[in-house]
């Protein structure tokens, strides 16, 4: 059996609300202790973000409540996201019987099929 495996990558974009444009981390604020502080933090951010909505993409966002831990020794940040895009209307069936119409499931344009990816951060003070 062949198994397929996927990469897609990310880019985030960090700003202060409500302005428009991002921070520049060239000296400081040090970007490790932003993201990694437990009250205000990114994944945080995330959790406190009710539905993780982003209108402007059709993408909904969230954190496992499990599933991410960080190391303020060496600097990183790691933890599974997940996100899927809403807006279509999918239809599931299953996958013995495809054809028995009580097994369909319906999913309607305000659900999203959530894909999880692998977040990881890391800076060392060196490479800054």
């Amino acid at each position: 059996m062949i198994m397929k495996t996927t990469i897609e990558a990310y880019t985030i974009t960090i700003r202060k609300k409500r302005e428009k444009e991002p921070w520049s981390f060239a000296d400081s604020p040090d970007i490790y202790k932003l993201l990694s502080d437990s009250e205000t933090g990114f994944i945080k951010y995330i959790d406190k973000n009710v539905t993780g909505d982003l209108p402007a993409e059709k993408m909904t966002v969230r954190v496992p409540p499990e599933g991410h831990d960080h190391s303020d020794l060496k600097r990183y940040i790691c933890g599974i996201i997940e996100t899927g895009y809403y807006g279509k209307e999918y239809e599931a069936v299953d996958k013995d019987d495809p054809k028995d119409e009580t097994k369909k499931i319906f999913l309607g344009k305000s659900k999203a099929i959530l894909k999880p990816f692998f977040l990881l951060y890391s800076d060392s003070k060196k490479g800054r």
